[in-house]
């Protein structure tokens, strides 16, 4: 599994006509995400779906910080590292017991495991993926000294100008330049308490 999440990152990376320090990062991010899945779903037992989850996070906040440093953008990196992590084979497999399963309750009930459960790898997949870029974010500011801050996002008209409802904007300091109190040229410390003299 580690060496196949390695050549699908690579292979999805030469396709997009990637530069070789893209693809080794691509590859490295594979790996990393199949890591984070296996820790989590082989070695502690939870569902496979969570296992997604967390591989795609690991994996896509540590691109959009690497991303920062090649000068490209994060998705150029994350994106070949969430392809092997797709519920292709889950997919393959509920569509084919649904249309061979003749009337039998049971072959039904398995395919339809197998859809549900390619739905909550994908929901994981997009979910850990969005969290990791979100989180990452920020900190790839930082590194660059860079105080940033979270504004609202108005969601455009349309969906080709994205959906996020947040953003992250880089922030400066402004500095203000103080003017200067005039200060009356008088003897008297206290010129306008004796408004009957301004006459004499």
């Amino acid at each position: 599994h580690a060496v196949g999440s390695l050549l699908i990152a690579i292979a999805v990376a030469l396709i997009n006509g990637a530069s070789t320090s893209i693809i080794l990062v691509s590859g490295s991010l594979g790996l990393l995400g199949w890591g984070g899945w296996y820790v989590l779903a082989t070695l502690l037992g939870m569902p496979s779906f969570a296992g997604v989850f967390g591989g795609a996070l690991i994996a896509s906040f540590v691109g959009s910080v690497v991303a920062d440093r090649l000068a490209v953008p994060s998705i150029a990196v994350t994106t070949a590292a969430m392809v092997p992590m797709v519920p292709g084979t889950a997919v393959f497999r509920g569509l084919l017991g649904l249309v061979s399963v003749d009337g039998q309750v049971e072959s039904f009930m398995h395919a339809f495991d197998s859809l549900f459960t390619a739905a909550m790898t994908g929901i994981a997949l997009a979910s850990g993926a969005t969290l990791g870029l979100m989180v990452g974010a920020p900190l790839r500011l930082r590194l660059g000294d860079h105080t940033v801050a979270m504004r609202s996002k108005a969601r455009p008209a349309t969906a080709a100008g994205g959906t996020a409802a947040f953003e992250v904007v880089r922030t400066e300091p402004v500095e203000h330049e103080l003017e200067e109190t005039p200060v009356a040229d008088t003897a008297d410390p206290h010129p306008l308490t004796k408004p009957h003299e301004a006459g004499e």
